[in-house]
């Protein structure tokens, strides 16, 4: 089973459209639809009831989002594990100018960033925007 699927799914189950999880993650509703065509398809069940005004869960979808949850969090804490056990330091890059400012994001990082010890942050300034500071984090 794909994780990405399972984490548009999850995606899906928490804006209740597939056009919104689309506009989200940068990718056309059609796409999401075949995802989680995909997961139907895998399951053999419906897990979603579609309607002009959103998704709703199926009761297998209620089950099936209890254990796409589970997946996803072992799948990011193998991830984890796997990176800290070979001491590779992963570097996540933001790119930031006045019209894109990263301070929201800084404060998410500053308040999880002791629980990630084998990654970096770095700010980088956006093309054609010098006014715009480029610290490492």
């Amino acid at each position: 089973m794909d994780t990405n699927n399972l984490r548009t799914f999850i995606s899906v189950v928490q804006s209740g459209s597939f056009t919104k999880t689309a506009e989200q993650n940068f990718i056309s509703s059609t796409a999401v639809m075949k995802q989680i065509n995909r997961l139907e398809k895998e399951v053999d069940t419906k897990l979603f009831d579609r309607s002009s005004t959103g998704v709703t869960l199926t009761s297998s979808g209620e089950v099936f989002k209890k254990y796409a949850e589970r997946v996803i969090k072992l799948t990011d804490e193998v991830y984890l594990a796997c990176h800290k056990a070979d001491g590779t330091v992963q570097t996540i890059r933001l790119g930031t100018s006045l019209l894109h400012p990263s301070m929201p994001f800084m404060q998410t990082w500053n308040r999880i960033k002791d629980q990630l010890p084998n990654y970096q942050l770095q700010n980088t300034q956006l093309p054609n925007d010098l006014t715009a500071s480029n610290p490492e984090y």
